[in-house]
């Protein structure tokens, strides 16, 4: 065979070969389009039942998204909604906080106080958004949201109070009062203690009951004219009602409780001072009860001497010794002093070499923690 003959056989065995290949191509080509829309045609019919098994998976982790993204104080913890109240009876034992619209921390200085001392039922009434920053504390009080409570009075629209300092702190001071009202009618709570959240107290409430009468509301009275509801014995929400029922929403609190004792015999006096028998009658006044009760009741004036006012009073500048200019009674002319017991530190003060027991104080400073 000639060289040609050669060459030509090479050349048709190659183009055989190509279209052969081609052909093969071709046809792997045509399977695998064949083979690519059976699998779309069966993802197409798998997909509905992934969709189902996937979307409570979903919409789990879709929860737990939204949870870690929304603010803590957004978060409600649903154990809070559902409050367990003990059964009443006349030896009964309650004490209420308010934590309306602001979270002030040194709260919890309170509660752990209230604790530490041995109580038992603790009412925090508080807002639903605020439910987070009482996390530490969650397993000593029973939290009671305003927006649950039927606040008949409608103080917040109908009062005159100002509305906007420190987001609304006249206003909030009275409100506090209606609250625990709808409170205590909701549960019919009896033998209610109710302090400032900037308050401490040195003995377990309960020490006060066999000391009160069950028709009164007590409170501190600082002068003739003016009370301060530091620390407050409401008996039930009977007597609390008649009492709010009087209450002048032009005025706050420290104007409203002088007028209506003046007016009833609803309100009686936890004394500051120890001098019943005194010739002036404004000692003699906040001394009211002293021999009753054998405790002095800080209004606020103590605990402004020891720790100073709040530092957005005084442009932060140091204000301990300060010397309150309304209170009849001028503590820094006593001396006061720290003794421990029941491992706790209370405070004394001493009145003409003789020792009484402080039962609280109203720490103005806000500083807590140096006082317990």
């Amino acid at each position: 065979m000639n060289n040609n003959n050669s060459k030509y056989l090479k050349l048709l065995e190659l183009k055989n070969t190509t279209s052969e290949f081609r052909n093969n191509q071709k046809q792997r080509q045509e399977q695998r389009q064949r083979q690519e829309q059976r699998q779309r045609q069966e993802q197409r019919q798998e997909q509905p039942r992934q969709e189902q098994r996937q979307e409570p998976q979903q919409q789990e982790q879709q929860q737990e998204q939204e949870q870690q993204q929304e603010p803590p104080r957004q978060r409600i913890i649903k154990s809070y909604t559902e409050p367990k109240i003990n059964q009443q009876d006349n030896n009964s034992v309650n004490v209420i906080l308010c934590s309306l619209n602001n979270f002030q921390e040194y709260i919890l200085v309170n509660i752990k106080q209230l604790v530490k001392l041995g109580h038992k039922n603790i009412y925090v009434i508080t807002n639903k958004n605020l439910t987070a920053d009482f996390e530490s504390v969650k397993d000593n009080i029973i939290i009671i949201y305003a927006e649950d409570l039927d606040e008949q009075y409608n103080f917040y629209n109908n009062t005159k109070l100002d509305k906007n300092f420190r987001n609304g702190f006249w206003t909030l001071c009275s409100l506090r009062f209606f609250y625990i009202y709808s409170l205590m009618k909701k549960y019919n709570l009896v033998n209610v203690f109710h302090m400032e959240n900037d308050v401490l107290i040195y003995y377990n409430v309960s020490i006060l009951l066999p000391k009160v009468k069950k028709t009164k509301f007590y409170t501190p009275f600082d002068s003739t004219k003016r009370n301060i509801a530091s620390v407050i014995f409401i008996p039930n929400h009977e007597i609390f009602k008649q009492i709010l029922d009087r209450y002048n929403f032009k005025e706050n609190d420290m104007f409203n409780f002088p007028k209506i004792y003046k007016e009833t015999e609803l309100i009686d006096v936890l004394p500051i001072f120890n001098d019943e028998n005194s010739s002036n009658p404004e000692f003699k006044f906040v001394s009211k009860n002293f021999s009753n009760f054998g405790f002095i009741f800080d209004a606020a004036a103590i605990g402004q001497y020891l720790g100073g006012i709040d530092p957005r009073n005084s442009n932060g500048k140091d204000t301990i010794g300060f010397v309150n200019a309304e209170t009849v009674i001028k503590y820094n002319n006593y001396d006061i002093y720290w003794k421990e017991s029941d491992n706790i530190r209370k405070p004394f003060i001493n009145i003409e070499n003789v020792e009484y027991p402080i039962f609280n104080l109203h720490i103005h400073s806000k500083n807590l923690e140096k006082f317990v």
